[in-house]
């Protein structure tokens, strides 16, 4: 092995590298050794704790697992920082698959240059610990996090309760007494079935004052228009701009578990952002070329959220609330006088924005006429009965969520997917034990961890339309790390998918990303396989 000094140049154009000063790199560059692997010849053992990491100059090495090539670490590309600096034993053994020069660092000067530089510091630490997440996104701008929250983050009051036997007096006598401008009205099963607010109050009593002993049930608004806790802020702003209300009640696996008004949101951001006019907009499309402007205008949006480093998680939350409007807005239009069902299935479904924006609906009543030419790329229209009545084709009907018509018609379809489902809790099983993690790839890893992530929630009994993210870190394998460093690690690559297939372009270091996070999601895969074959129960 021959000790040579390669230019500090090459070296700072490399990330992380690249933040720290002149004198940290010389000090690296020479501390630094370089070695050249003939091909085939062992670059590291499998189960060693590194003294080193590794950056490729030339050439490539290939991480194996036994005899199985599971990764290519490329010209530019590191390998061994957890095992070196956390002190972990390595799970795959690097072999050198072309003839391969490396620069090698030590632990222990790396360690030396971390306290020099946040940013070196922050990415290295953000690596090593599977923070991936935070590798791709820079931090966001306040009002686009404001937008993002979620309603359970915001709401802290419960929600005030009447019957609907009581009187107009006695609603009041509520209001007052817990400083409220709204009370939900309840049915004799304790169900929500409508809302008396301030303003309808004011409107009744100065309409006539016998008011005031007529029942809430003569009086309340109803339906009670609702959003759910885990919607986001933006989604509550789109409801209250499209049912002209100042009340929505919040919801929580069908129970009323508070309220939110306009003045709370307006408590949070600015009434005059350009975000927020696009409910307002979206409201008074008419033609479909109007509709394509809005949806050019989205792409804009999710560009510059991309560009500022806006978090994948973020811009989901944000986008989906604004595309299904655009989606209802024309089912809306075709649909006059109508009241079909229709549910949004894929990964709108599971509320993860995708590029090209485009909705997968299931119509329940065969209906579709019209609705599809509005914008063939936007919107396609399947079939309920189209969908296989087998393992695959039900599963894929777990990531539907409604978004228009009867909402009882769709309650009662996920009431038969869910019976279905759980008599075929074998087949599932037999289903997740047929995949393979080392099969997982740059092409296929968001799809087959979707597919994954959505067997497994089906197996622990949760039928309900999420996140792949909060599946993969809601089962409770004993490795509880590991599932938040999945969690972190999909977000990281449908991030760098949505950026790339919107920019056709990467970045160097966002291939490091990727690797790192399919090891992670390998792993993940291996220890849910080992809690399934071993008949545990992941709860």
């Amino acid at each position: 092995m021959n000790q040579i000094l390669p230019p500090a140049e090459y070296l700072s154009k490399i990330k992380p590298f690249y933040y720290l000063n002149q004198e940290d790199i010389a000090y690296l560059v020479g501390k630094m050794s370089v070695s050249l692997y003939k091909s085939g010849k062992t670059v590291f053992k499998r189960g060693k704790v590194l003294d080193k990491i590794y950056l490729v100059r030339s050439g490539e090495i290939g991480l194996f697992h036994e005899s199985e090539l599971v990764e290519t670490i490329g010209e530019g590309e590191f390998v061994g920082w957890t095992s070196a600096l956390k002190r972990e034993k390595t799970e795959f053994e690097g072999r050198a698959i072309s003839d391969t020069i490396c620069f090698e660092f030590k632990a222990s000067d790396i360690s030396k240059v971390l306290s020099n530089s946040q940013d070196f510091s922050d990415f290295v630490n953000n690596l090593i610990s599977k923070r991936f997440g935070e590798l791709v996104h820079s931090e966001e701008n306040g009002v686009v996090k404001l937008f993002s929250l979620k309603i359970s983050e915001v709401i802290s009051k419960q929600p005030v309760t009447c019957m609907e036997s009581d009187t107009l007096i006695d609603v009041i006598q509520l209001m007052d007494r817990h400083n409220v401008g709204s009370v939900i009205v309840l049915n004799s099963s304790k169900n929500p079935v409508g809302i008396i607010t301030h303003s309808d109050v004011v409107r009744l009593v100065a309409g006539k004052m016998d008011n005031l002993s007529r029942q809430a049930g003569e009086v309340m608004t109803s339906p009670v228009q609702a959003v759910d806790v885990t919607s986001s802020l933006f989604d509550a702003y789109r409801k209250f701009v499209e049912y002209g209300i100042n009340h929505l009640a919040v919801a929580e696996n069908g129970k009323i578990v508070g309220v939110i008004t306009v003045k709370n949101l307006l408590k949070h951001f600015e009434p005059q952002m350009s975000l927020l006019n696009l409910p307002r907009r979206i409201k008074e499309l008419e033609k479909p070329g109007d509709i394509e402007a809005i949806l050019n205008e989205v792409e804009t949006t999710i560009r510059r959220f991309i560009n500022l480093g806006f978090s994948y998680d973020r811009i989901s939350s944000i986008i989906v609330p604004v595309t299904d409007s655009i989606v209802e807005k024309i089912l809306t239009s075709r649909l006059s006088g109508e009241r079909p069902t229709f549910a949004v299935i894929g990964s709108f479904g599971r509320r993860e924005v995708e590029f090209p924006v485009s909705y997968e609906l299931i119509s329940f009543d065969g209906q579709n006429t019209g609705i599809t030419e509005i914008l063939e790329d936007f919107v396609s229209v399947s079939d309920l009965h189209a969908f296989r009545d087998d393992v695959e084709g039900l599963s894929r009907l777990v990531d539907s969520r409604y978004i228009y018509g009867e909402g009882k018609t769709y309650i009662r379809f996920r009431e038969e997917i869910e019976k279905k489902m759980n008599s075929r809790r074998e087949e599932i099983r037999d289903f997740l034990l047929e995949v393979s993690p080392r099969k997982l790839n740059y092409e296929n890893c968001c799809e087959m961890v979707e597919k994954f992530a959505r067997y497994m929630s089906i197996l622990r009994g949760d039928f309900l339309s999420k996140s792949t993210a909060d599946r993969l870190r809601e089962a409770k394998i004993p490795d509880s790390k590991l599932s938040e460093s999945a969690s972190e690690a999909y977000m990281a690559m449908k991030f760098i998918r949505l950026k790339q297939r919107m920019f056709d372009k990467t970045e160097r270091i966002e291939n490091l990303i990727v690797k790192e996070s399919i090891i992670y999601l390998r792993k993940y895969i291996d220890e849910v396989l080992r809690v399934v074959e071993n008949g545990k129960r992941f709860v």
